[in-house]
């Protein structure tokens, strides 16, 4: 990860995990429908907020923005590197009623159970050298 923002907002890796989001940016930048493999993304990001949506449903929220790289999501988990500064709450929608363990740099930090309509909430610090992240479904 050479850079501490995404510059046109999205790009996706030759894994197919995406890196997206800008949260240096004072302005907002919109980029949509972003296909990859017949999933259309869109992205908002400023250093306010940065949302991601797949196919016109939300995928991740942060406030305040923040720049993810190598973001990858099966139905068991998802993984990324995230960057921004300091305390980030994110918002997360995942399988409704299901109850998910988040880990931040290698180290458990909890778990929690989404809600009907599959939202997770969480703070994290994030900073300029990036923050892995993984999010697990408990089985």
């Amino acid at each position: 990860m050479p850079d501490i923002v995404v510059e046109n907002g999205i790009s996706v890796n030759e894994n197919k995990s995406l890196n997206f989001g800008n949260h240096l940016l004072r302005e907002k930048l919109k980029v949509r429908d972003f296909d990859v493999n017949g999933h259309l993304y869109s992205v908002k990001t400023h250093n306010e907020v940065t949302r991601l949506e797949q196919n016109e449903q939300l995928l991740l929220e942060c406030v305040p923005g923040a720049s993810f790289w190598d973001f990858a999501m099966s139905e068991e988990e998802l993984v990324c590197v995230a960057k921004g500064a300091g305390v980030t709450s994110l918002t997360l929608e995942l399988a409704p009623e299901t109850e998910y363990a988040f880990y931040v740099g290698g180290k458990k930090i909890g778990s929690q159970k989404s809600n009907m309509s599959g939202k997770i909430n969480f703070s994290a610090e994030l900073n300029d050298e990036g923050v892995e992240f993984k999010i697990q479904k408990v089985n």
